[in-house]
């Protein structure tokens, strides 16, 4: 059975990723508390969980905010990822050994048959995108690469809604692999690069399309109001979560509280 933290961590999750609190707004513990007839430490758990996981930031006061993401903010990220992108490509070209192109290879047939199942199930796909994207990182010299392009990629909850991940759209970012697969196998640098980039101009493309398509979801009245259908397929923990029970986080609580 879910603890409290869970629960409250789970509530406010999908409210977020569901886009029915808007993007700037103050999370007041009280309201939650009263919301979810909890106690205000497993709140303040949950909303720290949060924060850890990008979806929340707090100003100096200790008080959260949903995280905010703006047209411009969208597109001066993707031409800087999209840097990142064009100079991985090239390592990427030159240095992908045998082991790696066949990790890589695995990663595009696992998302072909995912893509082909019916019903269509986005997480395997999203976890087959992964693995190749993992392939790639973990080629030598690239660490800090990855590192810094994690910097400069969207809150949480943008990533995963407002590109409003459908099966075309994954469709799209597998072939995008696809390709780039193509052009490292055969060491051209100069097509990974161009692939490289074109992927992060249709993320971009994706992002600024859903905050326009999905800016008149926000509830005022977001805690008691009916939930919105969700606009995303979601895994209730995903991997590599916050363990707040066994981790530091445990001790995050802000001396403010």
């Amino acid at each position: 059975m879910a603890t409290k933290t869970e629960r409250a961590y789970l509530f406010l999750r999908r409210k977020i990723l569901d886009l029915a609190v808007a993007p700037g707004s103050q999370l007041r513990t009280g309201q939650i508390q009263e919301r979810l007839q909890m106690t205000r430490p497993p709140v303040l758990d949950a909303l720290i969980w949060l924060q850890a996981e990008d979806y929340l930031q707090n100003d100096h006061n200790q008080i959260f905010y949903v995280k905010d993401w703006t047209a411009e903010d969208i597109k001066q990220t993707y031409e800087v990822r999209a840097m990142f992108a064009e100079h991985a490509a090239l390592c990427w070209s030159q240095r992908a050994d045998d082991q790696c192109l066949a990790r890589l290879h695995a990663a595009v047939c696992a998302g072909t048959t995912a893509l082909e199942r019916d019903p269509f199930d986005p997480e395997e796909l999203t976890l087959s995108l992964r693995a190749f994207d993992q392939a790639l990182i973990d080629l030598q010299g690239l660490k800090l690469l990855a590192k810094l392009n994690r910097q400069v990629t969207a809150p949480a909850q943008f990533r995963r809604t407002v590109r409003m991940l459908n099966k075309d759209n994954f469709g799209e970012a597998l072939l995008g692999r696809q390709r780039l697969l193509e052009a490292i196998v055969r060491r051209d640098v100069g097509w990974a690069r161009s692939i490289a980039r074109a992927m992060m101009l249709f993320l971009q493309y994706r992002h600024l399309e859903g905050l326009d398509a999905h800016s008149g979801r926000f509830m005022e009245d977001w805690l008691t109001a009916e939930d919105l259908p969700p606009i995303h397929c979601d895994v209730v923990w995903g991997e590599g979560r916050p363990d707040l029970e066994n981790s530091t986080l445990a001790t995050l609580r802000p001396k403010a509280f």
